[in-house]
């Protein structure tokens, strides 16, 4: 069985992530980053003059991987940078449906951050942006109407977490 790692192209100007190809493994064949310019959408029209990759051996820092919020090449040293991914919990998740009550969602970045914007959003929904307080922005929510809402807390470089609360007729 064969073990493939990953490769992730870049932009060398812009340090924009391309594709991550991601892990491989059973029957499959390693390719060259030249028939990766000729497969993946992409990268068509594209080559290494305006192109970097950086490649992973298989295995290597998956843990990183499954827990990423956002990953991105440092400019300076061609490095790979991998975010932790934003926690997210509801202190219950349940509350009754009398547009009193509330449940309050808390999502904590991987680092103590003051100033920070995560944006909470209800499923079909506006956005209600809250700023960190080390590392932590908090929203109470509450309904009137009784239905399972699932709410996501997002940030652009430590990604997005949801829960689940319950608005139960009361």
């Amino acid at each position: 069985m064969a073990e493939i790692g990953r490769r992730i192209y870049y932009d060398k100007i812009t340090w924009e992530i391309l594709i991550d190809t991601g892990e491989r493994a059973g029957d499959v064949v390693e390719t060259t980053p030249e028939q990766d310019f000729a497969s993946y959408p992409q990268l068509q029209g594209r080559g290494l003059a305006d192109t970097g990759y950086i490649e992973l051996a298989y295995g290597e820092r998956r843990e990183e991987f499954m827990n990423m919020g956002s990953l991105e090449v440092d400019p300076t040293t061609q490095e790979l940078i991998i975010y932790p991914r934003l926690t997210m919990q509801a202190d219950r998740n349940e509350i009754p449906a009398d547009g009193v009550t509330a449940a309050v969602l808390t999502a904590t970045l991987p680092v103590a951050l003051t100033g920070e914007t995560v944006v909470f959003t209800r499923e079909g929904g506006q956005d209600n942006p809250v700023q960190t307080v080390d590392g932590i922005a908090t929203l109470e929510f509450a309904t009137a109407v009784p239905g399972d809402f699932v709410i996501w807390a997002r940030h652009p470089k430590y990604g997005a977490a949801a829960v689940l609360v319950k608005g139960v007729a009361v």
